[in-house]
């Protein structure tokens, strides 16, 4: 994995109360609901400078597509 999987991984099991999340693992299925979405994007997007709301969590449910979509995120030029 990289480094952005490495800390998303890190924060989401903090939240999630999990292990290591594998790329499939679905955030509704691992006990996630939606005030749990607020603090976890806020969480991740506090972690790597970006916005990211919550409804990232409904277009990315996933570990892994949420983590493509913060290295998508990390890509866009700023400003």
């Amino acid at each position: 994995m990289n480094d952005i999987a490495d800390a998303a991984a890190e924060i989401w099991s903090k939240f999630l109360r999990t292990e290591r999340p594998a790329p499939d693992q679905n955030f509704f299925e691992a006990g996630g609901d939606s005030v749990m979405a607020m603090v976890l994007t806020f969480a991740l997007g506090e972690r790597f400078g970006i916005e990211l709301l919550p409804e990232a969590i409904f277009d990315a449910p996933t570990f892994g597509a949420l983590c493509a979509l913060i290295e998508e995120r990390l890509a866009l030029p700023v400003g």
